[in-house]
């Protein structure tokens, strides 16, 4: 399938699937080639197109949800996190840094203390986000399989968010 005739395809599997989603990113010819989207009303997630991604250079989907932030979580957790990486199917956690949205009433705040990781991290304009996604080749996704796809690492993010909940009471 064409780029351009997936990005018409996806469009409209997404106008069905999710509550809301936007294209975020087109190429050189208007092509849209990454999707924001919010799935079930709460779940955050995108579509990647990638034209030659790394390292072999071929045409590649990315299906990433987020599952939230991460500052300032001590060593142990994020070991713990990454480790949950053998149990998941067709499906991989990571810790990702993406920018944190402009926010006027914390920076008009003078009661934020300046030590807090998380406020030295958002001062860098990034937030720490552990997030889920599947990536295939280009040609071994179609956009009616999305749903199948979200339906899987919803999933497995329940999964995997229940059992950083009992970490947390075992740390305790």
């Amino acid at each position: 399938m064409e780029f351009a005739d997936f990005a018409v395809e996806i469009e409209k599997v997404l106008a069905d699937l999710t509550t809301q989603y936007e294209c975020a990113t087109t190429d050189e010819d208007d092509i849209g080639m990454l999707w924001n989207f919010i799935y079930e009303d709460t779940v955050e997630g995108f579509i990647l197109v990638e034209k030659d991604a790394p390292p072999f250079q071929i045409p590649t989907i990315t299906i990433t949800l987020h599952l939230g932030e991460v500052n300032g979580a001590p060593e142990e957790f994020l070991k713990y996190i990454l480790g949950m990486n053998m149990v998941l199917i067709n499906a991989t956690l990571a810790i990702i840094s993406t920018p944190s949205l402009p926010n006027g009433e914390q920076e008009e705040n003078d009661d934020v203390d300046e030590d807090d990781e998380e406020t030295e991290n958002e001062s860098t304009g990034f937030v720490d986000e552990l997030a889920i996604s599947t990536k295939m080749p280009y040609e071994a996704f179609t956009p009616e399989e999305l749903a199948d796809y979200l339906n899987l690492l919803v999933a497995q993010s329940d999964f995997v968010m229940d059992a950083l909940e009992e970490f947390n009471k075992e740390m305790e």
